[in-house]
């Protein structure tokens, strides 16, 4: 016997007990409210709400169309239905409605406890809301319902549990339901349920699947899945936007299904990526690191090539994994800080040469007036040759200076920039050298920043070498927490860029002397790194002002004026004895 027929018979001995309404006799049941009938209704809502489903299978619309269909085959124009998770119960409450029952916030708040659940597994199946017998707790139900209007209530029983209630206001004949109507509802929900809950469980696969796909959708790299015939199967969006950036032609995703993997990479742009994955699968732990270079020319990128295989239950069963990272802007962008310090140390070198070139000639200077005096006293006849061949040596030196001097400026190149975007390619740059290892880096950057008038590459270095003094210091402390915090903030006609650290502080009287020849913050080195910075400074009209506290660590603010104004150095003491704080 089917489940159906179980039900039916069940319904059929319920009714032969049931008192029969005044007018109907119970020996003339007609044919429409035969269990034949109940059977063909529920079989015919079934169907009716399957192809629903498979036309658009979601949940909420289910429950929506279901809810139409009560509503019209019972001639009830407000229903509402309440459900809770078929397998964890009271995790959560949806409810659907119709009519006045769709915004009805009684119905809407209404929770199934376990005092509801407990009732209605004494009293299953469709029944009258005047006739509920809810006590104690659960009595606030009843009340609820019968205020909001509620004449039928049935519950939606699966494994001992009530998983949802199904509510039905008055019919449009203002008439009370009749027996066979319970009934049929009855029928209805009993059959309804298997298919509620494996829809459910349909949809949170679908919703699982679907925060899969958005989850791989929003990681930066490329992200392709090949089966054992090397057939594609899985692409996610950075994917598909690598190989349309060099082949745009390819109209879609769903284009590159069940493609091979040799159309998908073709040798002539990913050169050596399939070969690579040949070699990876014959190996024993089939995974792969290392660079690709795809493309050629000024249209040539550089990724990050990882190559995996997802664990099945055999061969058969394992599929190929494929990630790929483009990292050619944070290549070109170590390859431009690299150049930018290489050209600050030349600037440092040059400066250097230059200042000792000054000494040497003014010594040499010197000495020239010590010879000039013996030769006024009478001294060798040749002197006034010897002297002569020195002048020219001189100005050869002193115009040697001037063009070191002159080479040391690092003349600007200024465009309009964002300075939270170099600070960003900054910070991009720096969180993977060694030297950052013990240093968390936070941001907080101003995002309605104006934009300033600034050579982006000299503040790069500017900012690098803060950054790289700040690791220093905090690594010196060797603290087990080392932080540095990069702020910017628009204030009146200044852009103000914070960079603080907890590391060792300066040392008194080191501040004074900072962004000056020969003043270095660490044991060793000559200090040209922090007067390259002065040179910037200056070549941008910024203050400079630093807050320090000895073994707390250091704040320096670059104070960038909108409009013009003159470098200078702002100091302040602060209590050593306070906590260091960013001062921002």
């Amino acid at each position: 016997m089917s489940h159906l027929d179980e039900k039916t018979e069940r319904i059929d001995l319920r009714t032969a007990s049931r008192t029969p309404p005044a007018f109907v006799q119970p020996e003339s049941l007609s044919e429409e409210h035969s269990p034949k009938d109940r059977q063909l209704f529920t079989l015919e809502v079934l169907s009716k709400l399957a192809q629903q489903y498979s036309s658009q299978p979601d949940f909420k619309d289910l429950i929506d169309y279901l809810l139409q269909t009560i509503s019209e085959q019972f001639s009830a124009p407000d229903t509402f239905a309440v459900l809770q998770h078929p397998f964890f119960p009271g995790v959560e409450h949806n409810y659907f409605g119709t009519g006045s029952y769709l915004n009805n916030d009684f119905l809407k708040s209404m929770k199934i406890t376990i005092e509801h659940c407990n009732y209605f597994l004494k009293n299953k199946g469709p029944q009258r809301v005047k006739d509920l017998d809810l006590r104690g707790r659960s009595a606030s139900l009843g009340f609820m319902l019968a205020e909001s209007g509620v004449e039928l209530i049935t519950p939606l029983l699966h494994n001992n549990n009530v998983i949802g209630l199904i509510g039905l206001g008055a019919n449009v004949n203002r008439s009370e339901y009749e027996e066979y109507q319970l009934d049929r509802l009855d029928a209805l929900v009993f059959a309804l349920v298997p298919f509620i809950v494996n829809s459910f469980r349909f949809t949170e696969i679908s919703n699982l699947f679907k925060w899969g796909q958005d989850l791989i959708d929003n990681i930066r790299q490329g992200v392709f899945v090949f089966d054992k015939n090397d057939l594609l199967k899985k692409i996610n969006t950075p994917g598909f936007k690598i190989l349309r950036s060099f082949k745009p032609n390819v109209p879609s995703i769903d284009s590159l299904y069940r493609v091979n993997i040799n159309l998908i990479f073709p040798e002539s742009i990913y050169s050596g990526l399939v070969q690579r994955m040949n070699l990876a699968k014959n190996s024993d732990n089939y995974e792969y690191t290392g660079i690709l270079r795809a493309g050629s020319g000024p249209n040539q990128r550089l990724y990050n090539l990882y190559l995996g295989q997802t664990s099945g239950k055999s061969s058969e069963e394992t599929d190929r994994v494929i990630t790929l990272e483009d990292i050619t802007s944070q290549k070109n962008s170590e390859q431009r800080f690299l150049e930018l310090e290489v050209l600050a140390q030349k600037a440092a070198l040059v400066a250097s040469m230059s200042e000792k070139l000054v000494r040497v000639h003014n010594l040499i200077l010197g000495g020239r007036e010590l010879i000039h005096s013996a030769a006024g006293k009478g001294g060798p006849g040749n002197s006034e040759v010897f002297l002569a061949s020195l002048e020219e040596k001189l100005q050869e030196i002193e115009q040697l200076c001037a063009f070191l001097r002159a080479g040391s400026n690092l003349a600007p190149q200024k465009k309009l920039s964002n300075l939270n975007s170099i600070i960003d390619e900054v910070l991009t740059f720096v969180k993977v050298q060694e030297r950052f290892k013990r240093t968390s880096i936070a941001k907080k950057l101003d995002p309605a920043l104006s934009e300033l008038e600034i050579d982006p590459d000299q503040i790069a270095l500017l900012i690098l070498q803060l950054l790289k003094n700040a690791a220093d210091a905090v690594n010196e402390s060797q603290k087990d927490s080392g932080e540095v915090i990069v702020k910017t903030q628009g204030q009146d006609q200044q852009v103000i860029v914070s960079i603080a650290d907890n590391g060792t502080g300066l040392k008194p009287g080191i501040r004074e002397k900072l962004f000056k020849t020969h003043c270095t913050t660490k044991g060793e080195g000559q200090g040209w790194s922090l007067y390259t910075c002065s040179k910037i400074l200056d070549n941008h009209n910024c203050q400079v002002e630093i807050d320090s506290i000895e073994g707390q660590g250091v704040t320096f603010k670059l104070i960038f004026p909108i409009g013009h104004q003159n470098l200078s150095f702002v100091e302040k003491d602060l209590d050593s004895a306070q906590d260091w704080q960013p001062s921002f």
